[in-house]
């Protein structure tokens, strides 16, 4: 299991500078510089974050590497932190699901501007 930060993320860096197992990153702010491509079609971009667990609106977590405190606190610092509660804890499977729905929705999106 591994936490997951939520898009109501406002980028403080709270959970970055307290996380004990150096599992939180920055935002992307260039698509290019994660494997995707700026002019790209947004859901092929989301896509790469999909499968790798990036973001390029706010902070995540790298899943292989959270252990959400558990061998040292009692609830994940990042949560304890966090002034807008968006870490939250779930499984893999869920987060996996979470953006699986985010990609469908922008794929339907795009398909009706496509589409007009």
């Amino acid at each position: 299991m591994a936490v997951h930060i939520t898009d109501d993320c406002i980028n403080c860096s709270a959970c970055e500078t307290e996380c004990p197992e150096h599992a939180i990153m920055p935002k992307l702010n260039n698509p290019a510089s994660a494997g995707g491509d700026a002019k790209r079609p947004k859901f092929l971009n989301n896509l790469y974050m999909a499968k790798y667990y990036q973001s390029f609106d706010h902070y995540y977590v790298i899943p292989s590497k959270c252990s959400e405190c558990s061998n040292v606190y009692s609830e994940p610092r990042c949560n304890a932190v966090c002034p807008v509660s968006c870490c939250i804890t779930g499984t893999e499977k869920e987060m996996k699901e979470s953006i699986s729905t985010k990609v469908k929705i922008e794929i339907v999106s795009l398909n009706k501007i496509c589409l007009n």
